[in-house]
């Protein structure tokens, strides 16, 4: 009897050995991968499907800086990195009320704040004043990321192990 059931666990057995090894990778892989494809689909529906903010960045960038993903896989840990960081805070939070400086004209030409950094232009025309910006809504980015993480990493598990054990 005891042999029998020995012989029953031994599948099991040997995925527990190798649970430090290859098929954890495999896990955190498969689970980091899934994840990031569910952060760009909801960044997709929050920029319009592009991934781009189209305010933000400079004109090398191409209309807006760009949403992305990334994600590492080392040991029994895995990170999954929201690049850049701050475009996904601000769709998260939004941004309160500020003022934005008027610019001044800089030795080249060009319309800058105080930092020389551009300024606000409207129709061909650089700001003169303080502008007051209302702020923006958040969109819950990276908590509607952060919601789907706990259900992405139970199916992906679930799905190793049975490839694993059949």
């Amino acid at each position: 009897m005891g042999s029998t059931i020995r012989a029953d666990l031994e599948p099991v057995t040997g995925l527990a050995d190798d649970l430090a090894g290859k098929l954890m990778d495999d896990m955190l892989g498969e689970a980091s991968l899934e994840i990031k494809k569910q952060a760009l689909h909801i960044g997709e529906l929050i920029t319009g499907g592009d991934l781009r903010l189209s305010r933000f960045g400079t004109k090398k960038s191409r209309g807006g800086r760009r949403l992305g993903v990334g994600y590492e896989v080392s040991g029994n840990q895995a990170t999954v990195t929201m690049k850049p960081a701050g475009l996904w805070v601000l769709l998260t939070d939004g941004a309160s009320p500020h003022l934005i400086g008027a610019g001044r004209r800089a030795k080249s030409g060009k319309t800058v704040n105080q930092k020389g950094r551009p300024v606000l232009k409207f129709g061909g025309r650089f700001a003169t004043a303080p502008i007051r910006h209302p702020g923006t809504r958040g969109k819950r980015g990276l908590e509607r990321v952060h919601a789907q993480v706990p259900r992405i990493v139970e199916e992906t598990f679930h799905d190793v192990l049975s490839e694993a054990v059949e």
